[in-house]
């Protein structure tokens, strides 16, 4: 059966805008908005975390590492790694938070073509390629 998603719990703080829209046992999902400089502070998470930009750029510090993202890039943040997000424009993000099965034949989630070392997946839209 089909829900209809409506938001879970929704706060903004000076600079940012978080919108849960869906929260389960094992995962959730919540959208971001960040002004210039906003971001997340710097944490670990024992879910893996899918981040989708959609809007405006970001530099997402992963284990000591930085990744910058633009609208359209995705990328997979490994559970239990340290952290954070800072907008460098007007940020807006779709943060997946999911628990992955290593043992896809046990009806774990599969993301193949994803890179789990936090490198982007660009170009996903169509009229891209």
């Amino acid at each position: 059966m089909c829900e209809t998603v409506k938001t879970i719990h929704s706060d903004k703080t000076a600079g940012r805008q978080r919108t849960v829209v869906l929260k389960r046992e094992k995962g959730n999902v919540t959208i971001f908005a960040f002004d210039e400089a906003q971001g997340l502070r710097e944490h670990t998470s024992p879910f893996d975390a899918l981040v989708q930009a959609v809007e405006g750029d970001a530099e997402i510090m992963v284990a000591g590492k930085a990744i910058v993202v633009k609208a359209g890039d995705i990328i997979l943040l490994p559970a239990e790694k340290r952290y954070d997000v800072k907008a460098t424009t007007q940020f807006k993000m779709v943060l997946t938070m999911i628990l992955l099965s290593v043992d896809t034949g046990s009806g774990g989630l599969s993301l193949s073509g994803i890179q789990t070392h936090c490198d982007p997946v660009r170009n996903l839209h169509p009229s891209a390629n």
